[in-house]
């Protein structure tokens, strides 16, 4: 995806000068859905090199844990990293489709662990992940394997799943996302915006959020894409400040 939003940002003038009298159309504006649950977006251009991932996932768990409003509760909300299948050396990893790990950081009387042991932790669970011997490598495992129709496998992972499982995507899939992007090409300046698998309900108003960073090694931006949590571009925004700020 990356790539090819590259490759068009690149060919866009070329495209430009072929249009009638070199105009380019813009975009027509997108009906409001009926129902719709909006969504918060904000972007920035960091300086390179980017945060590394598991600072930046520190910085995260701090975040939620400050927004789950439970100050003596001893864990954070749950957070996801993706991480790529396979061994280091494998030159093929990083082109397989990503695993997902669940990541939460530790708090005792409101204070957050050291961030040497949530790496070193954090670091285990990625590597078990890539090898496919993770929690949610097991879980995803026995599901494909549980004889129950592939529509209802999918429904649960997503934003219609029933409301008993809640709690299991809460603790599993958990309140954010980070993804950190490393491209071996020069990229057009560009950001990556993903929505957060769970929404924001009058019951459950924390929802969820996706933060991305694309780094090419020359320019590097961070994305927040938020429901609940940072589920406006102010709120979005903020976010970002707080991140940063805690790294």
């Amino acid at each position: 995806h990356a790539w090819l939003a590259s490759k068009l940002a690149t060919l866009q003038p070329e495209l430009a000068a072929r249009a009638p009298k070199g105009a380019v159309l813009e975009p027509l504006p997108l009906p409001a859905v009926r129902d719709g649950i909006p969504l918060g977006i904000a972007w920035r251009e960091l300086p390179c090199p980017a945060p590394r991932a598991l600072p930046l996932g520190y910085a995260l768990g701090r975040a939620l844990h400050r927004a789950a409003g439970e100050r003596d509760a001893r864990f954070s909300p749950t957070f996801q990293i993706p991480v790529a299948r396979g061994e280091p050396s494998d030159p093929l990893r990083r082109r397989r489709r990503v695993g997902a790990s669940a990541l939460s950081l530790r708090f005792e009387h409101g204070a957050p662990e050291p961030f040497t042991a949530f790496e070193a932790r954090a670091r285990s669970i990625l590597e078990r992940e890539a090898a496919g011997r993770g929690l949610i490598a097991r879980l995803l495992s026995a599901a494909r394997a549980a004889p129950l129709s592939l529509a209802w496998k999918r429904s649960t992972m997503s934003t219609a799943r029933p409301r008993w499982l809640d709690r299991l995507a809460e603790v599993v899939g958990g309140r954010a996302c980070l993804s950190k992007i490393r491209l071996d090409f020069p990229l057009a300046p560009a950001c990556a915006v993903s929505s957060p698998a769970r929404l924001a309900t009058a019951t459950d108003p924390l929802g969820a959020c996706v933060v991305t960073i694309l780094d090419d090694g020359t320019r590097a931006a961070i994305t927040v894409c938020g429901s609940g949590l940072a589920g406006t571009h102010a709120g979005a925004n903020a976010l970002i400040d707080e991140l940063l700020a805690l790294i």
